[in-house]
C-alpha cells in the first residue's frame, strides 16, 4: 500500500500505554459529537485477540487508525465489523481514510477466503457525508435498519456490504 509523505501503516501489536492513550485522544476529538469514546475505543484497540487495529504513523505520532472486529453468527458465518475509523484533523481530506479502509477490506477479504463472512458492517451518522461517501466507495450501503441514536442524540444507522459465499 503506497502511503503519502512520511506516513507508514503499522498493525498494533503489544500496544504501549502511550499508543492506546493517543488512540483515545484521537477518538475523543473525532467522535465528540457522538459521545465520550476515549476509553471505549482505546479499550477496544487493546483487545488484540478480538480486534485488529491498523495505525497510520507520521514519524513518531499516530495520524489515524481503524479497528476491525469479527463476530460469529448462529449459522456459523462471520460478521466483520468496522468498529472505528478516525484521523487527526491535520490528516483529513487527504485520501488517508481510503488507505485505512483499503487495509480493513483487504483483511476482511483475506479472512473471507477461509471463513464465510456474511457481511461487513459499520455504524455511521447518516448526516456525516464525508464518511458515508468513503464507505460507499467500498461497497457499503444503508441497510434500512434503524439502530437508534448515539448517546448525544445524533441518529445512528448501519451500513453493510454483503459477501458472496
Amino acid at each position: 500500500m503506497e502511503l503519502k509523505n512520511t506516513l507508514k501503516l503499522r498493525i498494533l501489536k503489544n500496544a504501549k500505554a502511550e499508543e492506546l492513550a493517543e488512540i483515545g485522544e484521537i477518538s475523543q476529538e473525532a467522535f465528540l459529537r457522538f459521545g465520550d469514546y476515549r476509553d471505549f475505543i482505546s479499550d477496544l484497540a487493546s483487545d488484540e485477540d478480538g480486534v485488529f487495529t491498523a495505525m497510520l504513523i507520521d514519524v513518531d505520532r499516530i495520524a489515524g487508525f481503524i479497528l476491525v472486529g469479527f463476530m460469529n453468527t448462529k449459522t456459523g458465518g462471520l460478521i466483520a465489523d468496522i468498529l472505528a475509523i478516525a484521523l487527526k484533523p491535520d490528516y483529513r481530506y487527504m485520501g488517508l481514510g481510503e488507505e485505512l479502509m483499503s487495509w480493513a477490506m483487504d483483511l476482511v477479504n483475506t479472512i473471507h477466503k477461509t471463513r464465510n463472512i456474511l457481511y461487513a458492517r459499520l455504524t455511521v451518522a447518516p448526516d456525516n457525508e464525508p464518511a458515508v461517501k468513503l464507505f460507499r466507495k467500498f461497497g457499503f450501503e444503508f441497510d434500512g435498519s434503524d439502530i437508534g441514536v448515539y448517546s448525544t442524540g445524533v441518529p445512528a444507522a448501519y451500513m453493510k456490504k454483503l459477501f458472496l459465499p
